[in-house]
């Protein structure tokens, strides 16, 4: 298998720059997820790594090899799209053959490679099946299939499961992992759903206007995102404003807009910033902790979901701050005057971004 390396990669639509100067490195054998909101430029680099969008500028190497300028059916790599693209008048089988029928594989071997191939995404007993008899999960699978059976020096995989419904694309996630990690191909990612980004990827590309904002492994960019914009996009952090006002021992004191302080972790000094919370992170009391951060707050929205609750809270100055509690312990009705407290270990900083 081979590495992919981006050097400085540059898209233009007009005065647009859609993918502005990127470059990014993917290990051999690892997989990356490439995440980011829409337009941001996540599927135009994976469409120019696939040869299928001209780049204006930058270098595509794979192995060492520069692909920049080679023809898309010469770069031997295996694309399964959104929307899979099977042939409708082929069965499994022959949608999967089509790749090495194409490169002059010959006939003698196609037919083990094919069930190979298929035995690889459990779908043997389905090959003289036409698509449209397949579930969304078996359409996906032959896709992959058909991806892999060529022995692809990447596997590119744009948005694979828009299509499926929740509990399928649960499984999924599970299943293209598995394969992956079997076959040690290297991998690149194209997603919107933070949680397949991170659930999947060995590392996490975040785009954000045709620039990466930070690529690092899920828990590094889950935990220490080094930008507002990466803290609220990857798990919908809290972001409280304010200024560092000084140290308590390897705590910062940050100076909340509302006059209140509270303590954090970080290496942000002197300047304005925002202290990243995760909802996750916020306990609720009926009394304040002297031992943690703690602010009076009024429950404005309680939202039980099983096993666990969301709750939107207003802080005393009218901001608003939200928390993820157990489903076991939600009993808290709207109107209910609570503590929302934290430990500044749970926290980060980063620069303001207004």
């Amino acid at each position: 298998m081979s590495d992919l390396r981006l050097e400085r990669l540059v898209k233009r639509y007009g005065s647009l720059a859609a993918v502005d100067g990127i470059s990014l490195a993917v290990d051999e054998g690892s997989f990356l997820s490439l995440v980011g909101p829409s337009g941001c430029g996540k599927t135009t680099v994976l469409r120019m790594v696939a040869g299928l969008i001209e780049p204006d500028g930058g270098r595509i190497l794979v192995g060492g090899d520069d692909l920049t300028d080679v023809a898309v059916h010469k770069r031997n790599l295996g694309l399964v799209f959104q929307s899979y693209a099977l042939f409708p008048h082929m069965t499994v089988a022959q949608n999967v053959a089509f790749g090495l029928q194409r490169r002059g594989v010959p006939k003698a071997e196609i037919g083990q490679l094919v069930r190979k191939a298929l035995q690889m995404v459990r779908l043997e007993g389905l090959a003289e099946r036409a698509p449209r008899q397949l579930s969304g999960g078996q359409q996906q699978r032959t896709a992959l299939a058909r991806a892999l059976v060529v022995e692809p020096r990447l596997l590119l995989l744009d948005e694979p499961f828009s299509n499926l419904d929740a509990l399928l694309r649960d499984e999924m996630r599970i299943e293209i992992k598995r394969l992956q990690q079997e076959v040690g191909i290297t991998t690149l990612f194209v997603t919107h759903d933070q949680g397949e980004a991170l659930g999947m990827a060995d590392q996490v590309a975040v785009m954000n206007r045709g620039r990466l904002e930070q690529v690092a492994p899920p828990r590094t960019l889950y935990r220490a995102p080094t930008s507002a914009f990466v803290a609220h996009f990857i798990g919908r952090a809290n972001l409280l404003r304010g200024r560092v006002a000084g140290r308590d021992g390897e705590d910062l004191v940050v100076a909340l807009a509302s006059g209140a302080t509270v303590r954090a972790r970080g290496a942000v000094a002197g300047e304005a910033c925002q202290v990243v919370l995760r909802q996750e992170s916020v306990r609720l009391a009926a009394a304040p902790d002297a031992a943690a951060n703690s602010l009076a707050a009024t429950v404005v929205v309680a939202s039980f979901a099983g096993a666990t609750a969301q709750y939107l809270l207003r802080l005393a100055d009218g901001a608003e701050l939200h928390a993820q509690v157990p489903g076991a312990r939600a009993d808290l009705a709207p109107g209910t005057a609570v503590f929302a407290e934290w430990d500044a270990a749970d926290t980060t900083v980063v620069p303001d971004a207004a």
